[in-house]
């Protein structure tokens, strides 16, 4: 099977493509922000047993941060979203999301608002 052959190695790739040549506006205006903790992180990271792309991964903190557009508005994909994260959960990570509009507002507010979530969700 080509690398193409599934919907998942097609998502994957896609997203890869588009780290690189360019992030999206949401993702671009977080990156510093992320960068400022002062931890080592990763833009893009596959997960491959969970079928999904992370759109930062700090694994000093176990932290993933989801930028959601409105498509995660959707009940279906929050379902989708809401499983993949208890499934990470099991496996460790805490899966902070937050949406495109917050960032898009205020960078520094939404990097503020995730570490006010990863301190409540390390509480728990």
């Amino acid at each position: 099977m080509s690398v193409w052959g599934n919907r998942f190695n097609k998502l994957w790739c896609d997203n890869l493509i588009n780290h690189y040549a360019g992030k999206s506006e949401p993702q671009a205006l977080l990156e510093p922000q992320v960068a400022k903790l002062g931890k080592v992180y990763r833009a893009q990271m596959p997960f491959h047993a969970f079928r999904c792309i992370a759109d930062f991964a700090i694994p000093d903190l176990c932290l993933l941060i989801e930028i959601d557009g409105k498509e995660h508005r959707q009940a279906a994909k929050r379902r989708k979203d809401e499983e993949r994260d208890g499934q990470l959960a099991r496996a460790g990570w805490i899966t902070v999301r937050v949406t495109n509009e917050r960032v898009l507002a205020d960078p520094e507010e939404a990097m503020a608002y995730i570490l006010e979530q990863l301190k409540k969700k390390s509480e728990v």
